[in-house]
Order: C-alpha cells, then sequence, then structure tokens
C-alpha cells in the first residue's frame, strides 16, 4: 500500500489529477459463500446508501459504496455516474457486454 500511496503522489506532482482514491478489488474464484449472502453480510457490516449486487452467469459483483455508481432503472436502463474515475480499463468490455 505504502508504493501505491507513493505513486499516486507522484503522479499528482506530475499534475496527472488533483485527487486519487485507491480501491479494493477482490477476485474469489469457488468462494465457500453464495455471492448473495456475501452482499446481504457487506450491507449489514457497512449500509452504504449505493451498495449494489449484479449476478450473471460467470460471475457477480458485489459493491458498497457512499457514492453513486451505477444504477438500474425497472426497464433495465443503466445509469452510470462515477463522482471519480476508479475503473479498471481492462473491464471495460466486460461491463459493455454485460449491459
Amino acid at each position: 500500500m505504502a508504493a501505491q500511496i507513493k505513486q499516486c503522489l507522484k503522479e499528482i506532482e506530475l499534475g496527472e489529477s488533483y485527487e486519487l482514491c485507491l480501491t479494493n478489488q477482490l477476485l474469489v474464484k469457488g468462494c465457500p459463500i453464495e455471492p448473495f449472502k456475501f452482499y446481504k453480510a457487506l450491507r449489514d457490516a457497512n449500509p452504504a446508501p449505493y451498495a449494489s449486487f449484479f449476478s450473471f452467469i460467470e460471475f457477480s459483483i458485489v459493491s458498497s459504496s457512499p457514492e453513486k455508481f451505477i444504477s438500474v432503472d425497472r426497464r433495465g436502463l443503466v445509469e452510470a455516474k462515477p463522482i471519480k474515475v476508479s475503473y479498471s480499463a481492462p473491464l471495460l468490455p466486460i461491463l459493455e457486454f454485460a449491459f
């Protein structure tokens, strides 16, 4: 983590950004708990206003955030409004395919 913080400070000094957010990503293969049960436990521990759960054939996405990142209305319309960019470029094709 210390190396990541140093890299962030370097990027700020270079003018790449005025603010950076270190986020956590957890990838679990063969998880012993069902994804929705994990989501419910996360919600109980951290009742964030914009928590979300998406279930797909091959994977699930569990998110807990105080910021609105993504929403899906009753018609299936997806709206993404990240306050700051906090995505990994390799995920973009997956997200485009998923929605």
